[in-house]
């Protein structure tokens, strides 16, 4: 998988916010606080044994960062995506 960036709008109602997740801890910069986070939330997500050994193998990992986000803050949406992912490739 290579790195990559997306955009998540999360919450609900009227305090819903724009975060970005990025894949590779190389690639962030200037994480927010809500930003880290959603990363946290992520990270814990991906340890799920729902998830566990098949992020990034057979599972679309953005795909699932949305998932998890929306189960974390009722509410996830990808609203921007500069990715790219394939199955069972190896980086």
């Amino acid at each position: 998988m290579t790195g990559g960036m997306t955009k998540y709008e999360i919450g609900t109602g009227e305090s819903r916010i724009v975060v970005r997740v990025f894949m590779c801890h190389r690639d962030e910069t200037d994480l927010l606080c809500d930003e880290t986070d959603a990363k946290n939330a992520v990270l814990e997500g991906f340890l799920k044994p729902e998830y566990a050994g098949k992020v990034g193998n057979t599972l679309d990992p953005y795909k699932v960062a949305e998932k998890i986000l929306a189960m974390r803050y009722g509410y996830a949406k990808m609203v921007e995506a500069h990715y790219e992912w394939r199955p069972n490739i190896r980086y």
